[in-house]
């Protein structure tokens, strides 16, 4: 005879709860003042920074990414669930490729994020147009 248990796991990512657009604005905001030659990416479902490697591998092999800088040039913040890509020198972000590596890693790719004219500018990486930021 076979018997099989279940056993209830509650891990700390069951509890995750996704920061609100407004919160993750701000955190855009600060995060591209300090780092305006970077692009963020709003991954939707990124919530523990262990379960996200898979990001950093798929977007630290983008041409455009400065993977000489610490951690490949790709920062993961499961807080806000923002990826911060570090550019190479003179180098622009493909949106369509960074939409298809964050995706490929098992994430929703929902905005891209741009520090121009000292305001953050917002791209919708479902083809929606640009928004701006205040």
């Amino acid at each position: 005879m076979f018997t099989m248990s279940f056993v209830a796991i509650s891990p700390a990512w069951s509890k995750f709860t996704e920061a609100t657009q407004d919160v993750r604005d701000v955190e855009v905001k600060s995060k591209l003042k300090a780092q305006p030659k970077a692009v963020l990416v709003y991954a939707k479902g990124l919530c523990c920074p262990s379960c996200a490697i898979g990001v950093r591998k798929m977007l630290s092999r983008l041409a455009f990414v400065d993977t000489t800088k610490d951690n490949s040039g790709i920062d993961l913040d499961a807080k806000h669930q923002l990826v911060t890509i570090t550019l190479k020198a003179g180098a622009k972000a493909d949106l369509k490729a960074l939409a298809t590596a964050v995706d490929e890693a098992g994430y929703e790719p929902v905005h891209a994020y741009a520090w121009q004219d000292n305001k953050v500018v917002t791209s919708s990486l479902a083809q929606n147009p640009f928004r701006v930021v205040p």
